[in-house]
């Protein structure tokens, strides 16, 4: 599911009188219009494409006091001598999608600007394409991108770079069950790629259940303690017990073991012990 990505929309209303007889003695009579815009990054002015149309609910008193309009800038101009407040309506191009912005017309001034923050929800394919116009859409593709604090949770008590250590100091045999593990207990947030040409499987650690983090830092998360990893082939077999139903290939078949990712940090390497990590497998795996 791609992430609800917000942008800001500014109103830009004009207004000036005109010579004609009001209806309410020392209230002239105004033209006075509204456009809609998106801001970019940089504060600028675009298009708002993004919206399919604009739906202007105006005061009760207008002939027409609801009216739409199709096309950017979505342009709304009447005539009238009365302030008030309105609502519009932006739907885009999702099925039932709408942003719904409050708006103060008032003539204080002859031309005045007002910013609204938006959020468009899950959107689709078509809207993102739309929105990259204006910055960044965020998870495009399913890569579960997820905020800085977010990505350094902890589960319980484990620590998720020790848990890291541990793992890349098991043997290749152990290292294929660790992988057949994930395979087998993953869940549908669980990020794993398997690079069959370049022999390379991919895990974040930090998106895997709980239980099964829980699990593996009890059994192979380095001990402090021992300053050592010989305990891991005791608990292997229990942990294979717990959370295993399928046997797990090993290189006494005949397979060779693949170049694991254990990253603690990103799913791209960036940050924590990933490049020490990535050199202990490289050494665990090829030699």
């Amino acid at each position: 599911m791609v992430a609800d990505i917000k942008r800001t929309v500014k109103l830009i209303t004009e207004q000036k009188n005109i010579d004609k007889p009001s209806e309410v003695e020392g209230f002239p009579m105004k033209t006075w219009s509204i456009e809609i815009y998106l801001l970019d990054e940089a504060g600028n002015e675009k298009p708002a494409t993004c919206f399919t149309k604009a739906v202007y609910n105006l005061h009760p008193s207008f002939a027409n006091p609801i009216q739409t309009f199709t096309e950017a800038p979505f342009r709304c101009e009447n005539e009238g001598w009365g302030e008030f407040d309105m609502s519009i309506d932006c739907y885009t191009t999702e099925k039932g999608g709408k942003n719904t912005l409050l708006h103060d017309l008032n003539f204080a001034k002859p031309h005045y600007e007002s910013k609204h923050p938006v959020v468009f929800k899950n959107p689709s394919a078509s809207l993102i394409n739309l929105l990259r116009e204006t910055g960044p859409v965020g998870d495009e593709n399913g890569a579960r991108k997820k905020e800085e604090k977010k990505r350094k949770r902890t589960t319980g008590s484990v620590d998720m770079e020790k848990l890291a250590d541990g793992l890349v100091k098991l043997d290749e045999e152990q290292l294929l069950h660790v992988v057949q593990l994930i395979h087998d207990n993953k869940s549908d947030d669980t990020y794993t790629k398997n690079d069959i040409e370049q022999g390379e499987f991919h895990v974040d650690l930090y998106t895997l259940p709980e239980t099964l983090v829980s699990a593996l830092s009890f059994k192979y998360a380095l001990d402090d303690d021992h300053g050592s990893v010989g305990h891991f082939p005791l608990c292997f077999t229990a942990l294979i017990a717990l959370y295993s139903h399928t046997p797990s290939p090993n290189s006494r078949y005949g397979i060779r073991t693949p170049w694991f990712y254990f990253t603690t940090a990103s799913i791209l390497g960036q940050g924590g012990n990933s490049a020490r990590l990535l050199a202990h497998l490289s050494r665990n795996c090829w030699s």
